[in-house]
C-alpha cells in the first residue's frame, strides 16, 4: 500500500469505519423489515471492498443487501450507504428471532483491504412473532425442515421440531 503521499510516513493505507455496528430490526408481526449501515474510508489509500453479505438460515431467516455495492472501491473519504432488508423465516409463531440459532449468531460480513480490519461484522437481532394475519411468519425451507423432524431419532415430535429449529 501507499501511493507516494510524504505525509504518511510510507504506511498509507486504507481505513475501514462501519456504522452502525449492531442492528435491531425489532419484533415483526410478518413481512419484513429494512435497516440502514455506511461503510467510510477513513484512510489515505483507496479501500477494496470485495464482499457485503447478510446471513442466510432458517433460524434466523434471510438478510439480504438490497442497496449499495457489494463490491466497490471507496475513496479516502469517501462513504457509501447499503440498505438490508431481513425477511423472517421461522415457521412458529415467537420462535422467529435472529438468535434462535445461538446469541451472536447473525451478521452482515464485509470483507476489505483494510490492513488491521479486514472483515468487520455487523451484529444483527430481530424476532418475527407471527401475529400479522397468520399462524407463519414465513416458510423459509419447510422442505429441509419437514426432512430433519422425519430424520430426527427424538421420540416426542416437539423434540423433533426444537432440534431442527434450534440445533
Amino acid at each position: 500500500q501507499g501511493e507516494g503521499d510524504e505525509g504518511c510516513g510510507g504506511n498509507c493505507q486504507p481505513e475501514i469505519e462501519v456504522s452502525p455496528t449492531s442492528i435491531d430490526f425489532g419484533t415483526l408481526s410478518g413481512g419484513s423489515a429494512l435497516a440502514n449501515f455506511s461503510i467510510a474510508n477513513t484512510g489515505i489509500d483507496p479501500l477494496t471492498v470485495t464482499s457485503v453479505q447478510g446471513t442466510s438460515s432458517l433460524g434466523g431467516g434471510t438478510v439480504a443487501i438490497i442497496a449499495g455495492a457489494t463490491s466497490t472501491t471507496i475513496p479516502p473519504g469517501g462513504e457509501f450507504f447499503y440498505t438490508a432488508e431481513w425477511t423472517p423465516g421461522e415457521m412458529l409463531p415467537g420462535a422467529g428471532c435472529m438468535d434462535g440459532l445461538g446469541a451472536g449468531s447473525s451478521f452482515i460480513t464485509i470483507i476489505s483491504d483494510d490492513a488491521d480490519e479486514s472483515t468487520v461484522l455487523i451484529s444483527l437481532d430481530g424476532c418475527c412473532d407471527g401475529s400479522g394475519g397468520g399462524f407463519l411468519c414465513t416458510y423459509g425451507d419447510l422442505i429441509g425442515l419437514l426432512l430433519c423432524i422425519d430424520s430426527n431419532p427424538c421420540a416426542d415430535p416437539d423434540d423433533a421440531l426444537a432440534h431442527c429449529l434450534f440445533g
